[in-house]
């Protein structure tokens, strides 16, 4: 019935009583094994996000029309990507 109650909220390892230290060594391999790989997936999620807000970026400045709209939509991601006060863009016309 713990064994149940347990899984219910949220446990995805057990040891039942008595274990050995052999067994403790397994199941400590394991999370920490599993901790890598969900910290893999995080890196890689966030590795796919940043190339799709590049891949948009460069969708935006193919297809705008005006160089002012699309540095002032350059200006706005980096300024959400960076913590900034401010963003000055300098033409070397």
């Amino acid at each position: 019935m713990n064994l149940i109650l347990g899984l219910d909220k949220g446990t995805v390892d057990y040891l039942i009583k008595p274990f050995s230290a052999q067994e403790l060594i397994i199941h400590i391999r394991a999370n920490i094994e599993l901790s890598l790989f969900r910290r893999k997936i995080i890196l890689q999620k966030y590795k796919q996000e940043e190339i799709n807000q590049l891949l948009l970026i460069s969708i935006k400045l193919f297809s705008s029309s005006s160089i002012n709209k699309t540095l002032h939509y350059i200006a706005e991601k980096v300024f959400h990507r960076i913590p900034c006060e401010r963003i000055i863009i300098i033409s070397n016309e």
